[in-house]
């Protein structure tokens, strides 16, 4: 029979160091300093390997009450007889409690990888756009998005990623070659390649289902465009224009990258705030220039003159070429329409709905051509007219093919540059006179 009584137990109190209060058998309460803290019961016993004494916490009162910790303690002695040491068994059981957890959580990881692995293909699509996409592709990942809600997800969208087989892959390069669009079904599988590399690479999926499958299977090897509009071709086109029935803006944006070698998306994104017009520069951000470095086009008259054409145009918005639609406001017109304008004027076909009646209003001698064709007639021009090849590559914003160039050699070419683009568009001024009768000499160096 123990010594304590329930309302020493509740009374007690400590003012300046832990009280011990005995209640027999190795059962203690210890009342520590202040009147918030708990009291805990404490288990005395000598060391099963030494001399000492060692105290074992079994609860806290009124939590664990007097009778309750006495029963506890009456527990304690009979596994100390046995040899039981209570605080090595608490070890124990906390140690195999540890190693039941880390069990689970291996288990659930295991869990985890396992569904992760049996994403859908649309779910893959969202991950690698989350993921990969929106860091290292200019549009976020928007064009690979829209093509793959029209060709692949409604194919497989719903089909486990580690599912897809080569024949899915395959079945849906053929549907897309069979409707007349093999170039189409080239960037399809490059860009379904490496969406599931994507996931081979975190163990989303074992294989790769697009290996195995080549270019040449499906749409074919891409093969270069060497198509350059001919100084004939170029007078074609100044007569051509007027039954085109195209807008004055997209007119200039024809000469423009004639006169300017940009490509199409960065005269569809021009601000007015990147062109001077006094000093003849037009400064093409990194963000726009398909290299991701900053460019500079040194203005030629011609140039200028067709910017000057496009001031009135753009009203008070901040782009060159402002969206016309209402639901576009505010933005700059679409990078694709340029293309669209001048694709639409060469179908030989009845036009198609919705679209302009003027077809084939823009078909050139030399047969069809697009947008990026005219960069290269710039630089074959500028060529001719003696620019050398390395201020022409300068020009474009080529990236330069040798490290060591691109390391060692900075300079910026600028009066190179700005002569290349004057006897450039001092070149195109004549050809769009009406002059029929002037001949192009090439300089020599």
């Amino acid at each position: 029979m123990g010594i304590l009584k329930d309302v020493q137990c509740k009374t007690a109190k400590s003012e300046h160091k832990d009280v011990f209060l005995a209640d027999g058998g190795g059962l203690y309460l210890r009342v520590r300093p202040g009147g918030g803290t708990k009291k805990a019961w404490l288990y005395r016993f000598k060391s099963l390997t030494g001399s000492g004494s060692r105290w074992f916490e079994i609860g806290t009162y009124p939590d664990l009450s007097l009778a309750k910790a006495r029963s506890l303690a009456a527990e304690l002695l009979v596994k100390r007889r046995a040899g039981i040491d209570p605080i090595e068994e608490r070890k124990a059981v906390e140690a195999a409690d540890a190693a039941k957890k880390a069990d689970a959580q291996a288990s659930a990881t295991a869990a985890k990888a396992k569904a992760a692995a049996r994403l859908s293909v649309s779910s893959l699509l969202d991950r690698w756009q989350a993921d990969y996409l929106a860091r290292h592709r200019k549009d976020g990942g928007a064009e690979i998005q829209r093509s793959f809600a029209k060709d692949v997800l409604p194919a497989i969208g719903a089909v486990a990623a580690d599912d897809v087989s080569r024949g899915m892959v395959a079945s849906i390069l053929d549907g897309v070659v069979r409707r007349g669009s093999p170039v189409i079904a080239n960037y399809l599988l490059a860009d379904m390649r490496q969406m599931f590399e994507f996931a081979r690479a975190r163990q989303v999926i074992e294989v790769n289902p697009c290996a195995g499958l080549r270019k040449a299977d499906f749409g074919g090897s891409k093969v270069e465009r060497d198509r350059v509009l001919s100084e004939t071709e170029i007078r074609e086109l100044v007569a051509r224009i007027p039954g085109a029935r195209l807008q004055k803006r997209t007119e200039a944006a024809i000469w423009l990258m004639l006169a300017t070698g940009c490509r199409v998306g960065e005269i569809s994104q021009a601000k007015w705030s990147a062109i001077d017009l006094g000093g003849r520069v037009w400064t093409i951000p990194a963000e726009v220039a398909k290299n991701g470095k900053e460019h500079k086009i040194y203005l030629s008259a011609f140039a200028v003159k067709w910017f000057e054409v496009l001031g009135p145009a753009a009203g008070c918005s901040h782009w060159v070429f402002p969206a016309v639609s209402k639901s576009k406001l505010g933005e700059h017109v679409c990078v694709k329409s340029f293309a669209k304008q001048i694709g639409d004027r060469q179908r030989e076909s009845s036009p198609m709905q919705n679209r302009t009646q003027a077809a084939a209003s823009l078909k050139l001698s030399g047969g069809d051509w697009t947008p990026h064709d005219l960069r290269r007639t710039a630089a074959t021009l500028a060529g001719e007219l003696g620019t050398p090849p390395y201020v022409i590559e300068r020009m474009l914003n080529h990236q330069q093919r040798n490290p060591l160039e691109r390391i060692y050699q900075r300079q910026s070419l600028e009066a190179e540059q700005r002569e290349g683009w004057r006897v450039l568009g001092e070149r195109l001024d004549i050809l769009t006179c009406g002059m029929s009768n002037v001949v192009t000499i090439t300089r020599c160096a």
